[in-house]
């Protein structure tokens, strides 16, 4: 469905795209603190908090490019896996190519290119996490797929800089003052049943 930032529809996915930008942040910031106490705590829950963080919060991040591509392209229809693939990898480029300059003189291990295969080990991963799949618990022999671990060790740096500056992704601000008429609804429903 076609569309304009300034119709229903673009005012919505714009509202859309405020929550899972505010959803990958809070888990960005729950994986940092979780990962932070592990250094000195080897604690189970600590250790599937700090995974589970880490797994929305690539979902969310996910999701939110997807939207901005749809939100620049004024049109909600699907987008193929291909094109989703070279549009993260574009992204991520851009941030590199951005930051270099500035970081690359501080930072020596600075990346100079993004791996062709990142936007879709970025799509196998997000599709791990947000389905019941028996690849999500294969162990290494078993996997034919790239881990949460292997994405990590990989692909951290580029992720942090998607989440870190999505203002490079639309003018909006990050997620304020956008109207989550759903949020607030469910809010008043919890306090009703409590």
């Amino acid at each position: 469905m076609k569309f304009t930032t300034e119709d229903k529809v673009g005012r919505k996915l714009a509202d859309t795209l405020g929550q899972e930008l505010f959803s990958a942040s809070d888990n960005y910031q729950t994986f940092m603190q979780c990962s932070m106490f592990l250094k000195t705590h080897d604690d189970r829950f600590l250790k599937v908090r700090a995974y589970l963080a880490y797994s929305n919060m690539l979902r969310s991040l996910y999701e939110y490019y997807i939207g901005i591509f749809k939100f620049r392209d004024g049109d909600t229809k699907q987008l193929s896996p291909d094109t989703v693939d070279l549009r993260m990898n574009k992204v991520a480029r851009n941030l590199l190519n951005f930051y270099r300059p500035i970081e690359g003189f501080i930072n020596p291990s600075f990346p100079d290119t993004v791996p062709v295969e990142f936007g879709k080990d970025f799509r196998t991963i997000r599709n791990r996490i947000s389905h019941a799949d028996h690849r999500r618990m294969q162990s290494l022999d078993e996997r034919t797929e790239v881990s949460l671990s292997e994405f990590y060790t990989k692909y951290h740096f580029v992720i942090t800089k998607m989440i870190t500056h999505p203002q490079f992704s639309w003018d909006g601000e990050k997620y304020a003052g956008y109207e989550w008429a759903p949020v607030h609804e469910f809010s008043e429903t919890l306090k009703k049943n409590a």
